[in-house]
Order: C-alpha cells, then sequence, then structure tokens
C-alpha cells in the first residue's frame, strides 16, 4: 500500500525513531507487495535509495549528533520535495533504508522527473551544514 507524501506521517507504527520516516521491516515489506502488483499489472514503480557518502568520517570529525542531522536532513529533503507542486498527487513511501540510507518508492514518476527528484536531494545536502561539516554528499541510485 502506496500513501501520498502527505498521508505517510498519519501511518502507525513501523516508524524509523531518528527520521520519523517507514522503518526498513516495514518499507520491505511494502516494497515486496509493490513488486507483486507491478508483476500483475505490469506497471513499474521507481525506487530511490539516498545514501550518505563517508557518514563514518562526519560521525568521527563532528560527532554523531552531526551524522543523525544528516540522516534527518536526506528524509527532510525527500519528503519536502515529495509534498511539492507536481510530486504530492504521485503515490509514494519514504523510509530509513539502512543506518545512512533513505529510500523512496514512488509510482507514476517519469525518469527525468526522478532524475530531478534525485538532483535537488544532492544539491539540498551539499548546500547544508552539519555541526561544521559543510558539502556532505548523498549518492543516489
Amino acid at each position: 500500500m502506496f500513501t501520498s507524501a502527505n498521508a505517510v506521517g498519519a501511518e502507525t507504527g513501523g516508524r524509523d525513531a531518528l527520521t520519523q520516516t517507514l522503518s526498513r521491516p516495514f518499507f520491505v515489506a511494502m516494497l515486496e507487495r509493490e513488486v507483486v502488483r507491478a508483476d500483475e499489472t505490469g506497471k513499474a514503480f521507481t525506487l530511490c535509495v539516498a545514501d550518505v557518502d563517508d557518514l563514518k568520517r562526519v560521525n568521527a570529525r563532528s560527532g554523531f549528533r552531526a551524522g543523525d542531522a544528516v540522516v534527518v536532513a536526506v528524509a527532510d529533503s525527500i519528503r519536502g520535495r515529495l509534498r511539492a507542486p507536481g510530486w504530492r498527487d504521485v503515490p509514494s513511501a519514504v523510509a530509513r533504508y539502512d543506518g545512512d540510507a533513505v529510500a523512496a518508492m514512488l509510482r507514476h514518476a517519469e525518469r527525468e522527473r526522478v532524475h530531478e527528484l534525485a538532483s535537488g536531494i544532492a544539491d539540498d545536502i551539499a548546500r547544508a551544514e552539519f555541526r561544521g561539516s559543510k558539502g556532505v554528499k548523498v549518492s543516489i541510485a
């Protein structure tokens, strides 16, 4: 079951404590259902994973709170962009996928638009400063 980006916060259970996104186990269960739906309908979906580059370096240099702030900023950037005009009607789900990764599943999203979304998220994080750590990068696949 996908929800709109605006409704994800209303879901019960399955939350990541740090980012307030869906937890990985909850998200993986959703992903498995989405794969079945795609097989049955022939309609694909998009999975984007934003991985913070060198999070260990940020943690070592600036502390774990700074590292946590980076992961939260990635989640916030994804959610914020998915609430923007042109995206808010796209069924989506956002989750903390790993310690340094946040994922988004999107239905009905064109490839070029997904690339623009990923580029915007990367730009958001590169411009931000986290307790003295500036120029943090994310890799998005």
